[in-house]
């Protein structure tokens, strides 16, 4: 009896060992997107992906975007009634709004927004990208504040997070 178990076990040991394995829930070959490009042609523009956006609309006092850590990676502003610029700032305090007059927290240059009329309607945002700009994002570590010379227009932070716990 034990060597007919043996034997069993050998020769089920080499049927399934020699076995084609045939899944029908096995995934297909992925295949590559048809346009090209430097992003592979999934997007025409993927450098924001991941990033977390902060709107500030028509206000002139400084928003409070993110307290605490974090990379800033762009700054975008919308048009609006009338020229202005806008500002990524660190707080000088975490978690607060408020901004001294250091230059040494402003984390972008001013970025000026057109204007909403028909000849420049065409024209694409203006936009400062840390990652053309400046090499990479620029780190923030009390807080991250957006600031706008004039209610007139909008602006767009885009951050993420500095512990890697981005979407």
């Amino acid at each position: 009896m034990k060597k007919l178990k043996t034997l069993f076990g050998a020769a089920l040991a080499l049927a399934l060992a020699f076995a084609p394995v045939v899944s029908v829930r096995a995934e297909s070959e992925n295949t590559p997107p048809a346009v090209g490009g430097n992003f592979g042609g999934l997007h025409p523009n993927l450098d924001f992906y991941g990033v977390k956006p902060c709107r500030v609309s028509d206000s002139t006092t400084a928003v409070l975007c993110k307290s605490g850590e974090g990379f800033l990676d762009a700054i975008c502003v919308d048009g609006g009634l009338a020229t202005g610029y806008s500002l990524a700032v660190d707080s000088g305090i975490a978690g607060s709004r408020s901004v001294t007059n250091s230059d040494s927290l402003v984390l972008t240059p001013m970025v000026f927004s057109v204007s909403d009329t028909v000849t420049l309607a065409s024209m694409p945002r203006q936009c400062w990208n840390a990652k053309n700009d400046a090499g990479g994002p620029v780190k923030f570590v009390n807080g991250l504040l957006g600031v706008q010379s004039a209610a007139t227009h909008s602006t767009i932070l885009y951050w993420h997070y500095s512990d890697g716990s981005n979407p």
